[in-house]
């Protein structure tokens, strides 16, 4: 029996006939989200797994919209349609943002500078296929779609049976670690020594508050830097990366052979960048984004969901067992971050932007975690119970969600 092509869209079309007339003119199946971006982990991946080609409009939730080309830029198995015969990712399903230009054009922006300055690669903006037509929508899924139609179910079964941590080594030889970790964000690749400067500055800052610090666990970039600068101040580092099977395409970022990478004292490995980005809040008590490119973008607004839905993992308990949020700091001192801030706010997104500090300056970052912590004072516990975080859902308030009309975030 042929299974036609099921295609998921996220948001809604601008005109109302769109679904019709390509169902009618294709056969294919038609899978809608459901607006609902409380779990960002979970839902999505299902719903890449069950879909075999993507449609994309401009009032959709921008979590999806990054997460689609982020996961895409990686080769995540759940959206590939196509591998060689040695496993290397081939294409991703095809992915169609749909709409006027005019209306794009601010969710393209965001990427501009970050692009110019070498934080993210040259070839993410061509993973979509952008077109206010509904043939050309048409003809490009037609052309792009797999050979054959996956199991999807069974890619879906396969991948969720895998622990989220598929690696966590913790260095018994170096000092423990303080009872406050700060994950921060930053690009893997850049072509400015500002950037560098910035997260040595950085890493400084958060050494002399006793702080952790936690990151990609990347070698190069940003990454790297913090992971040199921490070392070298004899800060305690945390390097959080990807396994080769939930994100093949950055290797570089990867640790390579049985062993922690050099100078980073607590390794993890997630099975994708989801699971990753639910480790980054596990392990740490605030988050902060330094020069970073899409999949940076993709943590921010992750979290900055979490913390609107006041998820447990992005709570933590305080040294007089208070439940607190994580803050989510922006260190916008480039001006990296100020199209992503004019496009929240020029979609109407209070709730989401109100999740997000921005700070302009090193000196204002310090000031605001040292004033947080001196007032929120975290509970200590130790690696092996701050890696059980996933374990103690079930104990704390998790709300649950009415479906927002449409697929409309708040």
């Amino acid at each position: 029996m042929n299974i036609p092509p099921t295609i998921l869209a996220y948001g809604t079309p601008p005109d109302q006939t769109f679904f019709s007339s390509l169902i009618e003119k294709t056969g294919w199946g038609l899978a809608l989200d459901n607006g609902r971006a409380r779990d960002p982990i979970f839902t999505i991946y299902e719903n890449l797994a069950r879909a075999d080609a993507l449609v994309c409009f401009p009032d959709a939730h921008p979590l999806h919209l990054v997460t689609v080309m982020a996961e895409a830029e990686v080769g995540h198995p759940l959206i590939t349609a196509e591998r060689s015969a040695d496993g290397s990712v081939l294409r991703s399903k095809p992915i169609v943002f749909f709409g006027d230009e005019s209306y794009w054009q601010p969710f393209r922006d965001i990427f501009t500078l970050m692009r110019s300055q070498g934080l993210t690669r040259d070839a993410f903006d061509r993973i979509a296929h952008y077109t206010n037509n509904l043939d050309d929508a048409h003809a490009y899924i037609a052309a792009n779609l797999p050979t054959h139609i996956p199991s999807t179910r069974l890619h879906y079964y396969v991948h969720t049976k895998r622990e989220a941590d598929t690696e966590n080594r913790v260095r018994h030889d170096v000092r423990p670690p303080s009872s406050v970790t700060v994950a921060c964000f930053g690009s893997a690749s850049t072509k400015s020594t500002d950037h560098l400067q910035r997260a040595e500055a950085v890493a400084r800052g958060l050494v002399r508050q006793d702080f952790n610090i936690l990151h990609g666990g990347g070698a190069y970039g940003v990454m790297g830097e913090l992971t040199k600068a921490g070392n070298r101040l004899k800060g305690f580092v945390k390097g959080v990366t990807v396994d080769a099977i939930g994100a093949p395409k950055i290797f570089f970022e990867r640790a390579t052979g049985d062993h922690i990478p050099e100078e980073v004292d607590h390794y993890i490995a997630s099975k994708d960048m989801l699971h990753r980005i639910e480790s980054y809040a596990g392990n740490s008590q605030a988050f902060v984004s330094l020069d970073g490119g899409v999949g940076s973008t993709q943590e921010i607004l992750v979290i900055a969901e979490l913390r609107l839905e006041q998820h447990p993992v992005v709570t933590f308990t305080t040294a007089d067992d208070r439940r607190m949020l994580k803050p989510l700091w922006l260190l916008n001192e480039s001006g990296i971050y100020g199209p992503l801030i004019n496009y929240l706010e020029r979609r109407g997104l209070s709730g989401l932007r109100a999740e997000i500090k921005v700070a302009n300056s090193i000196a204002e970052l310090e000031l605001g975690l040292r004033e947080f912590f001196a007032a929120h004072k975290p509970k200590p516990e130790s690696a092996d119970e701050a890696g059980k975080f996933r374990t103690r859902y079930g104990d704390m308030p998790h709300p649950t969600l009415p479906l927002r009309p449409g697929n409309a975030p708040r």
